[in-house]
């Protein structure tokens, strides 16, 4: 177990487990950035930004990693980075314990689809492992911070080495796109999040104490979703026809991303709708299917959906297949066929209404 109190090889469940919303990008480049910009994080006192080298250059406190998702030789995109981390060569410096952190990746889509590995250079097993998972996984994992050891060893807590000025940490960032189609709409050809890597001066502190604040999660911790409505504009469609399951749950046991797939031969849906979040504010996404049979829908999130509704209250509820073909630019009334399914405590997803 690390300071975080997470194992380091945890992933957890929902967020490692992924499908495609909206629409897609086939075999196009995208591309996912670690901004070397900050984003607001207090560190403690004592807390000191380390300089980070890669082949790209040289930055301090934070690392900017393009993942560009094009296919490889044997058709995946993947790819790795070396990293060296090391304190300022300056009077001032003093020996540091190394911390690693990271922010949430918003939004998450493409974030769920990359599996990533951070190890200390030169090993190969699970004692080099520092993080390992899904993008979104990892990072949520690096939000309390990570302890780093300049002898690349998984340390017990009170036991670490300062990094002096003049000695380094080597790290290898490995990802791969999980299977599947890349969702593309809202943003999601790239995204940001920052991996931010900073020191502890060892006069202040026993390396027991991550840098980074406590305050806050990428485990999904989002709205339960209530309905899922599945919209036909061309062809009849029927409960039999729609394969519903739950991928992630926030820490209340509601579903917050929910898998679906259309298992007619040749046919798709044209939209899907979620709802969630409170009376006082219910919000409504509206996902864009295209010709994708299936796909994920998710309360997580700002960016997956092709419209976002945050004040879905009155009549949009109980339409939610015409609303969703007025605000995507449908022609006339919605005369096609929907379905739509409620959240049951113990059953799942059922049968609402159809029509």
């Amino acid at each position: 177990m690390d300071e975080t109190g997470l194992s380091r090889r945890e992933v957890l469940s929902g967020l490692a487990v992924v499908g495609g919303t909206g629409t897609f990008v086939g075999n196009h480049t995208a591309a996912v950035f670690i901004d070397e910009e900050r984003h607001g994080t207090t560190l403690t006192a004592g807390g000191v930004d380390l300089v980070v080298d890669t082949p790209r250059g040289s930055s301090e406190g934070g690392v900017t990693l393009p993942v560009e998702l094009t296919p490889g030789a044997d058709d995946i995109p993947r790819d790795r980075t070396e990293l060296s981390v090391s304190p300022k060569e300056d009077p001032d410096s003093n020996p540091v314990y190394p911390w690693l952190g990271a922010s949430c990746p918003d939004p998450p889509g493409v974030a769920r689809r990359l599996w990533v590995t951070l190890r200390y250079a030169g090993t190969e097993d699970d004692d080099g492992v520092v993080a390992e998972g899904t993008l979104l996984g990892v990072a949520h994992l690096l939000r309390d911070g990570v302890a780093l050891d300049p002898d690349g060893e998984d340390t017990a807590r009170g036991d670490r080495t300062c990094l002096s000025p003049g000695e380094s940490i080597d790290l290898v960032f490995e990802w791969e796109l999980l299977p599947g189609p890349v969702p593309a709409s809202g943003g999601n050809h790239s995204i940001s999040v920052d991996f931010e890597f900073v020191g502890r001066q060892c006069r202040h502190t026993d390396g027991t104490e991550s840098p980074f604040p406590d305050d806050a999660d990428c485990s999904g911790v989002g709205h339960g979703i209530s309905f899922v409505a599945f919209c036909e504009t061309s062809a009849d469609l029927v409960r039999e026809d729609l394969d519903v399951t739950v991928e992630e749950r926030n820490d209340d046991g509601e579903p917050v991303t929910v898998a679906w797939t259309d298992e007619r031969q040749g046919e798709s849906v044209d939209y899907v709708t979620v709802f969630f979040g409170s009376q006082q504010s219910p919000t409504m996404k509206i996902y864009d299917v295209g010709e994708a049979g299936a796909g994920t829908v998710t309360s997580l999130g700002i960016g997956d959906a092709a419209v976002r509704i945050e004040d879905a209250r009155g009549g949009t509820a109980s339409i939610p297949c015409e609303t969703a073909h007025g605000r995507l630019g449908g022609t006339g009334d919605f005369d096609g066929t929907s379905v739509k399914l409620a959240y049951s405590d113990q059953d799942g997803f059922e049968l609402e209404e159809s029509t």
